[in-house]
């Protein structure tokens, strides 16, 4: 008993909830343990065809490190089967590894282990990672809080074969659900290698030309938030009703163009893309008394369009950090992907009791994929030649999609793809979970089921959607260089450097991660994760801070 004794007090430090299961399971009575010649302890399970040790009888760390010695590359090794452990310190002895993610089932089994093996070494290192009796959704989840692939490099499975044989099923479902996990991971991965660089450039730019103080706009009870979908064009005559009344109209940027040349003056636009191009939304003056709300990672041309901007924190790390370090910036979730979600956002912390959405298709209904007069319309009337007429460039943008797929609706042919259909679900559940009603203009088969909701987002009212400044923004900016310039150089794991920063080092570090998958894809090599890419990462950041700062 004093051995699990041990074994659990390292496993505390990693993971309490995990130790608090293992401590209240009982060991499996058919468990056994034999000693090897030279004193090492395998573990085993009686069956009724005998005993079926997990180890090398003889020699279980010659056994592990032969298999270590299949695997050479840098990177995360996810492990099936605990046993005991041998396979799992030839790994851990290189430097290269970054994290190691351990799956197994049965509690009682696991327990018996560490009543019985010394496991203070697997669990006290900061790399390890275990999971035990675990389903499919809280593997991926606990892998997504884990595992950030251009730090701790591609995903390896090593299985401890004699494991697996004694339950097939649930490791043929975990291998696949890492193969779905790895695929999302990289459509997101790609996501901040793409815009990671300019992410960081706008954001810095945009924290410059913060006014001191932000606009607020009117308080009412409703809202109508406006999407540029083609079922937008049905909507005008109804939205035009309301101009004047008790509702606010929030407008997303791509729904601009249409609602200036109507005459209609939303009360808030908002606008969440970090590219150039978002400023063909813009083209038309925006009216005196219409509120820009930007996130901060937008493109900062776009601050200049208007004479009432209000700026939003959004997800990435680097807008939290000013926002909790620097002045308070109002929040607007970014987290579904697209413009109109960060809508709903924003008329939840306005104070919206009901908000009607316009124009959120999700889908090309008859192969259309905007309202009329929105940015595509002239976008493409300018390119259109002899060999390239209108209606081929429209379909182009529509079919080029890989994953399109098509379903008949009473009104016709209606198109989609996967993204689309992400962002509608991301929205119908955010909208959910939200104390407000929430319904879609002439939509009826977009209802939403209502959830119980423990606690809801941090509500704003419009009178307090401001921000006070603690300090000037070269001030604040001059101090993160010198943090920056101050920070230990990464070496070694990256888990283990990150484990000694102090807790301000920790965060500012966490702040600049984005900015590691675009150097990761970027002026450098495949063998570039860990603290070397880490370093170069940060290196570039101050660059580019003290350029802009």
């Amino acid at each position: 008993m004093n051995l699990l004794y041990s074994n659990l007090r390292s496993l505390e430090k990693q993971n309490r909830a995990l130790c608090e299961r293992i401590s209240n399971a009982h060991p499996n009575p058919s468990a056994t343990f034999v000693e090897t010649s030279n004193g090492h302890i395998v573990p085993g399970v009686l069956t009724q065809r005998g005993l079926r040790l997990l180890h090398s009888r003889v020699d279980p760390v010659k056994e592990a490190q032969r298999i270590a010695d299949r695997y050479t590359s840098p990177g995360t090794y996810v492990f099936f089967g605990l046993g005991g452990g041998f396979i799992m310190r030839p790994f851990l002895a290189r430097a290269s590894t970054e994290l190691i993610i351990i799956i197994d089932y049965d509690l009682d089994s696991i327990r018996a282990i560490c009543e019985h093996i010394d496991m203070r070494w697997l669990f006290d290192d900061p790399r390890t990672r275990l999971l035990i009796d675990e389903n499919a959704s809280s593997v991926t989840e606990a892998c997504l809080s884990y595992y950030i692939p251009y730090l701790h490099g591609n995903l390896t499975v090593v299985a401890l074969h004699q494991r697996i044989s004694m339950n097939q099923s649930y490791f043929t479902t975990m291998y696949s659900v890492l193969g779905v996990f790895e695929s999302t991971v990289a459509r997101d991965t790609s996501t901040q290698s793409r815009f990671g660089r300019r992410w960081l450039k706008n954001i810095i730019a945009n924290a410059g030309a913060m006014p001191d103080r932000m606009p607020s706009g009117e308080i009412v009870d409703e809202f109508h938030i406006i999407a540029a979908g083609p079922s937008l064009e049905r909507s005008i005559p109804y939205i035009k009703s309301v101009i004047g009344g008790r509702s606010g109209i929030i407008a997303t940027d791509t729904s601009l163009p249409l609602l200036l040349h109507e005459g209609i003056s939303p009360d808030y636009a908002i606008s969440i893309d970090c590219q150039h191009h978002s400023y063909h939304h813009f083209f038309g003056e925006l009216p005196d008394t219409t509120i820009l709300v930007l996130s901060l990672s937008s493109a900062p041309s776009l601050a200049r369009r208007c004479k009432r901007v209000q700026f939003m924190a959004d997800g990435h790390p680097f807008s939290q950090y000013l926002s909790q370090k620097w002045c308070h910036i109002p929040t607007v979730d970014t987290s579904g992907g697209n413009v109109t979600h960060s809508a709903l956002s924003l008329a939840y912390q306005l104070g919206a009791i009901r908000v009607v959405v316009h124009g959120a298709d999700f889908s090309y209904p008859k192969g259309k994929s905007y309202a009329r007069k929105t940015y595509l319309y002239p976008l493409f009337h300018s390119c259109q030649a002899r060999r390239t007429p209108l209606e081929s460039l429209f379909t182009r943008f529509i079919l080029d999609n890989q994953t399109l797929t098509a379903t008949a609706t009473s009104a016709g042919i209606s198109y989609t793809n996967e993204i689309l259909t992400s962002y509608k679900k991301a929205l119908e559940e955010y909208a959910s979970v939200l104390p407000v009603q929430c319904s879609f203009f002439g939509k009826e088969e977009m209802r939403l089921t209502r959830k119980h909701i423990e606690a809801a987002p941090e509500r704003i009212r419009a009178t307090t959607l401001r921000s006070n400044h603690s300090g000037s923004w070269p001030a604040f900016a001059a101090g993160i260089l010198t943090l920056l310039q101050n920070l230990p150089y990464p070496t070694g794991p990256i888990i283990e450097y990150v484990d000694r920063l102090d807790v301000a080092q920790r965060d500012l570090v966490t702040a600049f991660l984005p900015y590691c998958a675009f150097a990761h894809t970027h002026g450098g090599t495949a063998s570039d994760i860990g603290s070397r890419l880490l370093a170069r990462a940060l290196h570039e950041a101050i660059e580019l801070l003290a350029d802009q700062g």
